[in-house]
């Protein structure tokens, strides 16, 4: 260690950030070919992630790269599935699986992943609604203690990763505790540490990934307020209107009330108007009618929208209501929920 340390004060010309970061990670026994290696496959990821929907594309960026497609790489694709998963992004989630699945045929790698999975799906078939945490816990300790159980567990917490929370960990703990011998104990607490490394990988995903998209959405708001004509940037960068960039421009403008900036406070109000409406002109007319609905000021209002848009009043629209409903009174909106079922008894008195 002491060596180590004096070698690092050794004064030493760096001629790039790049280079300077590869001498500090040494230290921690990654190489400068191992950080290399990450970063290509990470740059092959994106590239494959834009060619998922285009087959003939893919062998060919597969044939240049394939060497790259190893267990290291899927584990970064799991992390990143994982990562859109918990954060419902449905349609990059959609994409990530396309492509996982492709490359589960199409590589070496993939192919002894794929036969893992036919594991994993048997350990899956066991759990049924009715199955504890301790049930749980029992698989994935099974798994653990098998062939290739490291990989094995980390593809299935990815499958499971709603269970795998604290009470997952403390119940594992508690076996811990239990246990009778250093032996017994030791193949669990690296169980544990397993577990926790991928919470915290998938955690630091997570919060890389709201901070790009902050980022995203601070961009766009800059060339929008700077733009002489707002609407057509807004939708020029449509994808890019999102929940993040209404919820950056509502801070904004609310900041600017507070601080008592009057005309930017009613430009950005006036930019968050234009945004909802250019969202709307997208939303087919039933989505466009509901949202008319919630947003009415009184039920007269109500009524009258109903009447305008009588032939959109289907049993399917009523039927749409219902998980809509749902959704919102977990997400603890009791308000809108108790909304969307009036207008859910009322169409069906129209009908």
């Amino acid at each position: 260690a002491e060596s180590r340390r004096g070698y690092m004060l050794q004064p030493q010309q760096f001629v790039d950030w790049q280079r300077f970061m590869e001498k500090l990670w040494e230290f921690e026994g990654v190489t400068p070919e191992m950080l290399r290696r990450q970063r290509e496959q990470t740059m092959l990821l994106q590239n494959l992630l834009s060619l998922a929907n285009d087959e003939k594309a893919l062998e060919i960026a597969l044939g240049r790269s394939a060497g790259l497609v190893d267990r290291d790489f899927f584990a970064l694709l799991d992390q990143i599935i994982l990562a859109a998963r918990s954060q419902g992004q449905t349609d990059e989630l959609h994409l990530l699986m396309t492509l996982r699945d492709q490359l589960l045929d199409k590589t070496e790698a993939g192919k002894v992943l794929k036969q893992q999975q036919e594991k994993i799906r048997a350990l899956l078939g066991k759990i049924t609604p009715q199955s504890s945490r301790d049930d749980i816990l029992d698989l994935v300790i099974e798994a653990w203690r098998g062939e290739e159980g490291r990989q094995i567990v980390g593809t299935l917490a990815v499958a499971v990763a709603a269970l795998v929370d604290y009470q997952f960990l403390m119940a594992l703990s508690e076996r811990i505790g239990r246990a009778q011998t250093p032996e017994e104990a030791k193949p669990l607490e690296e169980l544990r540490a397993f577990l926790l490394e991928m919470q915290e990988q998938v955690t630091a995903r997570q919060r890389q990934a709201q901070q790009a998209l902050a980022q995203q959405a601070q961009a766009l708001l800059q060339e929008v307020l700077q733009a002489t004509d707002p609407a057509a940037v807004l939708r020029e960068h449509l994808e890019e209107v999102d929940e993040t960039f209404l919820s950056l421009l509502a801070a904004n403008a609310q900041q600017a009330e507070r601080s008592k900036a009057t005309a930017a406070a009613r430009r950005l109000r006036q930019i968050y108007d234009l945004a909802l409406a250019i969202l709307q002109e997208q939303m087919p007319q039933d989505l466009r009618l509901l949202n008319d609905l919630l947003n009415a000021p009184d039920e007269a209002a109500v009524r009258q929208l109903l009447k305008d848009n009588r032939s959109l009043l289907t049993k399917e629209f009523v039927d749409a209501l219902r998980p809509i409903e749902t959704e919102m009174r977990e997400a603890g909106r009791g308000e809108v929920a108790d909304r969307v079922k009036s207008l859910r008894a009322q169409v069906a008195l129209m009908l």
